[in-house]
């Protein structure tokens, strides 16, 4: 365990990391938890025991995870309707979702479901990063101004804003301003130093000596968490609980998959879904069994920690140390910062996420994939990082069918002694009356009609006419029932003109399931090669 932590890397660099992550989340969680509609502190209690566990079990060395804005929505979606909002029964019902998530996370790793975030590619990724940067920024908008808008999503945010232009406070725009150009040009400057840090530090200094007059966040009281078990009667609303549960296991699931792999893919490394499905769903069951909610990969948090220099996930333990300091003594200097530069740091932190070069780079390559950035962008700005991952999977399954739907299918030749592939209608025979094609994927029902009908098409014109026409399977590894039954089609019709069907490379399995279906007995086991060169010899010796 603990193989995404090295503390024998750059140790200092992490705990400035560790430092950054929690000056800038310490914050940022406590305002999840208002959204969520649970105390306070439960926010800041995501941080360190379920953080804590999610490290010690997690593959990804990047992943930071804690409260999320998107679950907390989620979930006081669904607990408003069963319980008064910061009651003690509410806050039981949150810690019941939580186990429930984590039990769903550990369920779906058994069952072995992690292959969903293989569905998210990287261009999928990259229009998904962006999406919620510019959700969380344009969310940012309304602490950063001043403005008392309480509104969900960025358009409804900005179309609030327009109705409250005249309420914007002076004071904390240029509070705002300042942070977010003190960050950007320092970034740009001095890369190395924690800006975002120092930002907070100052904004706190300032608001605490009365140099400046602007609205802070609120009290953090409260001692560290404690063991806390489900009551007997929130095991009776289980079922009630369900629906809220299987919203946060799916955005669990996919958000945090898509960040780690996304972050992954920035230093060339894998991460093992499967183990982070487990340390996810650890981290789930350790939030309800200590009185806090749902917690999550979060692409901020993690920007934050990747920004400051952290590599690996020691300075998520340091920013969980951190925590359990600001528990114990720092509460009441923490009350001082600003809500208009938590906003401003939030918000350059979001705005990271949108990678514009690599935006750039997709539509200069593919320019197909660039539609699917900007697709799967606005449909996390439009409807939400939920609706958002699962269009991103939906659209990366169609992406997938546009490839396999038309897939390639070369005529195999020889030239000077050597096998080479080409197109169809260039009309390649291995020898006079013999040629071979080579379907580059496996056969479907959404595929297979097609292929035959490219295949017809060449035998029609084939000169001299064809006596055998050989199918190189070595790609195929799956044959559906609708694709066996258009073989059979293609023999009979391929028998109707005086060409033999003949199958080589077949796997075993392949095999298997066309003899089950008939077509081996229908085409002649005789017909059936291993190699391309028996079937030569075997042709060559009629």
């Amino acid at each position: 365990m603990l193989r995404s932590v090295d503390v024998h890397d750059h140790p200092g660099r992490e705990v400035v990391a560790g430092i950054t992550v929690a000056a800038v989340a310490v914050p940022g969680v406590i305002g999840y938890a208002h959204i969520a509609g649970m105390p306070i502190v439960t926010g800041l209690y995501t941080m360190i025991i379920p953080a804590t566990v999610f490290v010690v079990l997690c593959s990804s060395r990047h992943l930071v995870v804690g409260a999320d804005s998107t679950t907390a929505a989620i979930l006081a979606a669904g607990l408003t309707p069963l319980a008064a909002v910061g009651s003690a029964d509410y806050v039981h019902l949150a810690a019941m979702v939580a186990v429930l998530t984590g039990a769903m996370l550990l369920v779906a790793r058994l069952a072995g479901l992690g292959f969903i975030s293989d569905f998210l590619s990287r261009t999928l990724l990259i229009g998904f990063l962006a999406g919620v940067g510019v959700q969380v920024a344009v969310g940012q908008l309304p602490a950063a101004l001043g403005v008392p808008v309480t509104a969900t999503g960025p358009v409804p945010t900005l179309v609030a804003l327009v109705g409250h232009l005249s309420e914007i406070v002076a004071a904390d725009v240029a509070l705002s301003a300042v942070s977010i150009a003190v960050m950007a040009v320092g970034g740009w400057l001095r890369p190395q130093v924690p800006w975002p840090l120092l930002v907070v530090v100052a904004g706190i200094a300032a608001s605490a000596t009365g140099a400046i007059d602007v609205a802070t966040i609120p009290d953090v009281t409260g001692g560290l968490p404690l063991p806390s078990w489900p009551a007997a009667g929130d095991l009776d609303r289980v079922a009630s609980l369900l629906p809220v549960a299987l919203m946060c296991f799916v955005v669990v699931l996919a958000q945090s998959s898509a960040t780690a792999r996304a972050y992954a893919g920035r230093h060339g490394e894998r991460v093992d879904t499967d183990m982070d499905l487990v340390a996810l769903g650890a981290a789930n069951l350790a939030a309800g069994f200590t009185g806090t909610f749902v917690v999550n990969g979060s692409p901020t948090r993690t920007e934050v920690m990747h920004g400051a220099g952290g590599r690996n996930q020691a300075a998520q333990l340091v920013a969980a140390a951190v925590t359990v300091v600001v528990l114990l003594v720092a509460g009441p200097v923490l009350t001082d910062l600003p809500v208009a530069v938590l906003a401003a740091v939030v918000a350059m932190i979001a705005i990271r996420l949108i990678d514009l070069p690599a935006i750039v780079d997709v539509f200069h390559r593919r320019r197909v994939e660039g539609a699917v950035v900007i697709a799967t962008a606005v449909t996390v700005i439009a409807a939400g990082v939920g609706p958002g991952i699962l269009f991103a999977m939906g659209l990366s399954v169609v992406v997938h069918l546009r490839h396999s739907y038309r897939p390639n299918v070369r005529a195999l030749g020889r030239d000077r002694d050597r096998w080479r592939m080409s197109r169809l209608e260039h009309d390649h025979q291995i020898v006079p009356g013999l040629a071979a094609v080579f379907p580059s994927s496996n056969l479907y029902y959404a595929n297979a009609t097609h292929i035959a009908d490219e295949i017809l098409e060449m035998v029609d014109a084939a000169r001299p006419p064809l006596r055998w026409l050989c199918v190189l399977a070595i790609a195929v590894d799956d044959v559906d029932l609708t694709a066996s039954e258009v073989l059979g089609r293609l023999h009979g019709e391929l028998a109707d003109r005086g060409v033999t069907l003949v199958l080589c490379g077949l796997e075993p399995h392949v095999r298997h399931e066309l003899e089950r279906d008939g077509l081996i007995e229908r085409i002649g086991p005789q017909h059936v090669f291993d190699y391309v060169e028996d079937a030569v010899a075997a042709y060559r010796a009629l």
